[in-house]
């Protein structure tokens, strides 16, 4: 009688256990925006750029379950971290959105709020450029104070003197990624390549300090040893996490938002933060 108690017990703890994970991925998860901080250190970053902060979002999918609400609590996760720079990685609307004016004022009043003195900057994902949206975007985005940096460099600076590399590339799936452009660069100063599609790092055969993308939402679901279910052309082959490759460290963006199944487990919401710190990193042990 006693092992029935006990199979009784343990299958209702796995029952319950299973409905809080289901309850959390699908009503907790999808509104939660969480902070993926992650430190650089590198002997090309001054001691004046020492403490910078580089806020990186991606992939809102505006229109289909994310909305002004979602939106809202973003910006304030954002600035909360109080980034120095701010950097959107594509993908604003979802497909399935209806935009009309008040939607574009939504939006640019909102990602106006976002707070960044040495800069906001963004990249076009697949879906800003679908169906000749990109001018919708980028007049968005403009008037929200951000700079398209797509195929372009720039430097970003900290008191004028100290400074790191900025590389936008366009997406891959429908734009023409000017990998050249990274021929161009300093190999004395710290490079950030910002893009949107991850799989692009299979065609930079430079030494790049780190390219950080989005697209994938790391899965959506993701399931360790197996995978994401959400997976496009441009992500293929890098979906969830961090990759050291032998000319960069590539890191993916779950992004903001939610497609096809408003939920999301292992892959949580949010954007990543770096911190950049001159030196060596003292975690290291090799």
């Amino acid at each position: 009688m006693k092992t029935v108690w006990k199979l009784l017990v343990i299958t209702g703890g796995i029952l319950v256990g299973l409905l809080l994970m289901i309850g959390h991925s699908v009503w907790i998860a999808p509104v939660t925006f969480k902070t993926r901080s992650i430190a650089i250190y590198s002997n090309k970053i001054s001691d004046d750029f020492s403490g910078v902060k580089i806020a990186f979002f991606s992939d809102l999918y505006y229109g289909e379950y994310f909305d002004d609400d979602r939106l809202d609590k973003l910006v304030e996760a954002i600035n909360a971290d109080d980034p120095d720079v701010i950097i959107f990685g594509g993908d604003l609307f979802s497909e399935k959105a209806q935009i009309d004016g008040e939607t574009i004022d939504s939006l640019t009043r909102a990602l106006n709020q976002l707070e960044a003195p040495l800069g906001k900057f963004y990249v076009h994902g697949e879906h800003d450029v679908i169906n000749g949206d990109s001018a919708r975007v980028d007049t968005i985005l403009t008037n929200s104070q951000f700079e398209n940096i797509t195929n372009r460099g720039i430097t970003i600076r900290n008191k004028n003197t100290s400074a790191i590399q900025l590389v936008g590339l366009a997406n891959m799936i429908n734009e023409t990624p000017d990998i050249a452009l990274l021929n161009t660069l300093s190999p004395t100063m710290y490079t950030l390549v910002v893009t949107h599609t991850p799989d692009i790092v299979s065609k930079i055969s430079v030494n790049v300090d780190r390219v950080v993308a989005g697209d994938s939402l790391g899965g959506q679901i993701y399931i360790p040893f197996i995978g994401g279910i959400y997976e496009t052309q441009g992500c293929s082959y890098y979906q969830h996490g961090s990759y050291t490759l032998s000319n960069t460290v590539l890191d993916i963006n779950n992004g903001a938002g939610t497609t096809i199944l408003d939920a999301r487990f292992g892959a949580p919401a949010g954007f990543i933060l770096y911190t950049f710190h001159n030196g060596n990193d003292p975690t290291r042990t090799d």
